[in-house]
């Protein structure tokens, strides 16, 4: 009796379990550094730039929307550089009201992390929705800017 009730107990556990790991959105990500594939036709980019400090690490800004026009900003960022770099996002602001940071994070050479806003419904009263970021690099805060705008 007892070997049932701890089987039916670790049945439920890895249903829940399961469930949290599969339903994860992109939500789930905010507000650290994540490892990110392939985008889909969910995921409007801005052109890829790379960052004053160093032309190896290269950066672009993405809206990531839903059927439901809710969204979240997505900055994601490539190190080609030979060396690790330290990243930080200390700010990404939209015109949606959704909004993030990320902390310093240690990018491996040859690594890509993204960070990600909460997700927020957009508000497409307005002529244009985008999203802006600002990346800092081994401490070097220079005016690094990088704006992508999506249809509502």
């Amino acid at each position: 009796m007892n070997i049932r009730r701890a089987l039916q107990g670790f049945a439920a556990a890895t249903s829940v379990a399961a469930v949290s790991l599969l339903g994860a959105s992109p939500a789930s990500a905010y507000p650290k550094w994540v490892e990110v594939g392939s985008t889909n036709s969910n995921w409007h980019c801005g052109t890829t730039i790379h960052h004053p400090a160093s032309n190896n690490v290269n950066m672009r800004m993405c809206i990531v929307m839903n059927a439901s026009r809710e969204a979240q900003a997505v900055l994601v960022v490539v190190n080609h550089a030979s060396v690790a770099v330290k990243i930080e996002a200390p700010g990404i602001y939209t015109t949606w009201g959704a909004g993030g940071y990320c902390n310093e994070y240690p990018l491996a050479p040859g690594a890509q992390r993204a960070c990600f806003t909460n997700t927020w419904p957009l508000d497409c009263s307005q002529d244009t929705t985008y999203a802006v970021e600002y990346l800092k690099m081994n401490g070097s805060s220079g005016p690094v800017s990088n704006r992508v705008t999506t249809p509502c």
